[in-house]
C-alpha cells in the first residue's frame, strides 16, 4: 500500500496551525505532481480553493444526492476492487457475482408472487365468464323451467301466467323434453350417447322473448315435416352430420331414423335441445314405451340475456302460487350464473393464496439480501458518512434500489402470470366441452 491508487484524507488540517497546515498542503500538492490522486473532505474552504475540483456537500439533502448515494453503493466497491487489484498480487474472492445471485434470487422470488396473482385473476375471470357464456348458448331468453305432469298442466300454467299480465314477464311456452342417444347413419358411424331432444311448436318459439334470434331458431324452415328435425351446430361437429343427412335418435334401444333439415347456431333453445322437432314427432312413436317424456314449461323475463336473469326471485315466487302440486320451478338461468361466480372466485382464491405465500417468501428475500448487501458495504457506506452524506439518505437510496427490484418484478411477473393464465385457460378449452349436454364421440 506504499502507492495507493487513491488517497482519502477527512480533515487533514483540522487540528492543525497555519504554518503545519500549509507544509501538509506544499505536500499534497508534491505528491499530486507525481501522479498521486487525493480525495479531501474539509471544512477550510482555502485548502477546497487549491482543489482540481471541488464537490460541495450542503446540509440539505436534494433527489440528486439520494440518486449519488445510490451510484456510490454501486460503484465505489468496484473502484476499490479495482485499485486494490492494481496495488496488490493477493487473489481476492469477488463479491459482485454473489451479489448478482442474490438479486436475480430477490427478483425471481417477488416474479414468482406476482405472475401467480396474475394467473390468477386471469383465470378466475375466464372461468366466470366461460361459464356465463353458457347463459346464452344454452338457455338465451330461458330465465325459468317449470316441470309438470303432461300437457294439460302446461295448457293451464301458461294461461295463467299470461293472465297475472306481469310486467316481469315477457314470454311463455310449452315443450316436450326426452333425453336420447343421436348418431349418424355412414360407414362411419359416430354417436352421441346422452343428447336433449325438444318437441316445439315453430310459432311458440320464435315468438318466445320477443328476440328470434336470441333463440338461435330465427331460420327453422317453415315447411318442416313430423320426419325433419333441426340439430344444434355442436352436435353437428360432433357426430359428422350436415343438412340432408340421416340422424338415428335412440330410444329404449329402437333407433328411429330423422332427416336433419337444418343445422342452427349453438343459442337459446338451440342450445336447450341439440335436436329439435315438431310436436308429436318422436312422442308419438314412443307411446308403447317406457321413456320418460317431461312436459315443461317455458318463461323468459324481460330483459337481455344477463338482465332478466335478475328479475328471477321475485318470478319464482310469483309462479310458485300458480304451479300444481308437484309440479317445481327452477330459475335456470340464475343458477347458472351463481355458479359462474361461485367457481370464478374459488378458483382466483386458490391461486392467489398460493401467491400469497410467495409474497411473504418474496419479502424475507429481500430483508435477508438487503442485511447481507449492508454488512457487506461498511466500508463504502463509511466512506460516503465521510464525504457527507447523511445516513437517511444512504438508507433511502437501499429503499430505491430495493424499489428498482420490485418494480422489475411486477413487470416481468405480471407479463408471466397473463402468460400462464392464458396457457392453463387455452388448456382448459381443449379438454372441457363447452356444454353439459355433449359429449365425447364414440366412434
Amino acid at each position: 500500500m506504499t502507492k495507493p491508487a487513491v488517497v482519502w484524507a477527512d480533515e487533514p488540517t483540522g487540528n492543525l496551525d497555519s504554518r503545519t497546515a500549509s507544509l501538509v498542503l506544499d505536500l499534497f500538492k508534491g505528491a499530486n505532481e507525481a501522479g498521486q490522486t487525493f480525495v479531501v473532505v474539509t471544512h477550510d474552504p482555502g485548502l477546497g480553493a487549491t482543489a482540481d475540483r471541488v464537490v460541495e456537500v450542503r446540509r440539505r439533502e436534494r433527489p440528486m444526492t439520494i440518486v449519488a448515494a445510490i451510484l456510490l453503493i454501486l460503484l465505489l466497491p468496484h473502484g476499490l476492487r479495482s485499485a486494490s487489484a492494481t496495488n496488490d498480487s493477493t487473489p481476492r474472492t469477488p463479491q459482485s457475482p454473489r451479489r448478482r445471485g442474490e438479486a436475480v434470487m430477490v427478483v425471481g422470488g417477488a416474479m414468482l408472487a406476482t405472475s401467480l396473482i396474475t394467473a390468477s385473476f386471469v383465470i378466475g375471470d375466464s372461468f366466470d365468464q366461460s361459464i356465463r357464456t353458457i347463459a346464452e348458448t344454452q338457455y338465451g331468453p330461458i330465465d325459468e323451467v317449470a316441470v309438470v305432469d303432461g300437457a294439460g298442466e302446461a295448457a293451464d300454467l301458461v294461461a295463467a301466467i299470461d293472465s297475472l299480465r306481469s310486467t316481469a314477464i315477457d314470454g311463455t311456452m310449452s315443450a316436450v323434453r326426452l333425453t336420447v342417444a343421436a348418431g349418424s347413419t355412414g360407414p362411419d358411424r359416430a354417436v352421441e350417447p346422452s343428447v336433449s331432444f325438444l318437441e316445439l311448436d315453430r310459432a311458440q318459439a320464435l315468438a318466445f322473448g320477443g328476440d328470434s334470434v336470441a333463440t338461435g331458431l330465427s331460420t327453422w324452415p317453415a315447411d318442416l315435416r313430423p320426419s325433419d328435425v333441426v340439430i344444434n351446430e355442436s352436435l353437428a361437429a360432433d357426430i359428422g352430420l350436415s343438412e340432408g343427412d340421416a340422424i338415428d335418435l335412440f330410444a329404449d334401444g329402437v333407433a328411429h331414423t330423422f332427416t336433419v333439415a337444418q343445422v342452427v347456431p349453438m343459442r337459446g333453445l338451440g342450445g336447450f335441445g341439440s335436436v329439435i322437432g315438431a310436436p308429436g314427432s318422436l312422442t308419438s312413436q314412443l307411446a308403447a314405451s317406457d321413456t320418460v317424456a317431461q312436459t315443461l314449461v317455458l318463461v323468459s323475463n324481460t330483459g337481455d340475456v344477463y338482465g332478466g336473469a335478475t328479475r328471477s326471485g321475485a318470478v319464482v315466487a310469483a309462479l310458485d302460487k300458480l304451479t300444481p302440486e308437484g309440479a317445481s320451478v327452477e330459475p335456470v338461468k340464475q343458477t347458472l350464473l351463481n355458479a359462474a361466480e361461485t367457481e370464478g372466485a374459488e378458483t382466483t382464491n386458490l391461486f392467489a393464496t398460493i401467491g400469497g405465500f410467495s409474497v411473504i417468501a418474496g419479502i424475507l428475500l429481500v430483508v435477508n439480501l438487503f442485511a447481507m448487501l449492508s454488512a457487506e458495504r461498511r466500508t463504502d457506506i463509511g466512506t460516503m458518512r465521510a464525504i457527507g452524506i447523511k445516513q437517511g439518505t444512504i438508507v433511502r437510496s437501499f429503499a430505491l434500489e430495493g424499489a428498482a427490484y420490485g418494480l422489475l418484478a411486477a413487470i416481468v411477473g405480471s407479463l408471466s402470470g397473463i402468460l400462464v393464465g392464458g396457457a392453463v385457460v387455452a388448456y382448459a378449452n381443449s379438454t372441457l366441452r363447452p356444454t353439459p349436454t355433449s359429449h365425447s364421440a364414440l366412434r
